[in-house]
């Protein structure tokens, strides 16, 4: 797979529409922002947990209640867990920022709790 701008990329079985192409940190960060994914296999709350967690800034957390709401079901935080959990596009949807409300990491499995705390270390570090 190429990244090229303008193309239709096919990962982990999804299409990803657009390409993001090389630069620094933010213009990295705006193409990932502005990669539109084919969800039409996706039930419509994942599909709204996936995009309520693209609107996570670098560096900020939210809460997995947070995201049940956004995705316009607020009790649903075990399910809002679910659709991270089934997230294929840790780079473009950045489930990691997702947390318990208590401030515990819950899960992840991109790599494990280890994983993650890093990603977010790395992320304050960047915002600093």
């Amino acid at each position: 797979m190429r990244n090229q701008v303008g193309r239709t990329l096919l990962v982990a079985g999804f299409v990803v529409m657009g390409g993001c192409g090389g630069g620094d940190e933010a213009t990295e960060q705006a193409a990932l922002d502005e990669i539109g994914l084919d969800l039409s296999g996706v039930t419509p709350f994942f599909s709204a947990a996936w995009n309520a967690c693209r609107s996570i800034p670098p560096g900020e957390t939210r809460s997995y209640a947070w995201l049940a709401a956004e995705a316009g079901s607020p009790l649903a935080m075990r399910a809002a867990g679910q659709a991270m959990a089934r997230n294929r596009f840790s780079l473009i949807i950045p489930c990691h920022r997702v947390i318990a409300s208590d401030g515990g990491l819950g899960g992840y499995g991109g790599g494990g709790l280890g994983v993650k705390a890093r990603l977010l270390q790395m992320e304050l570090g960047a915002n600093e």
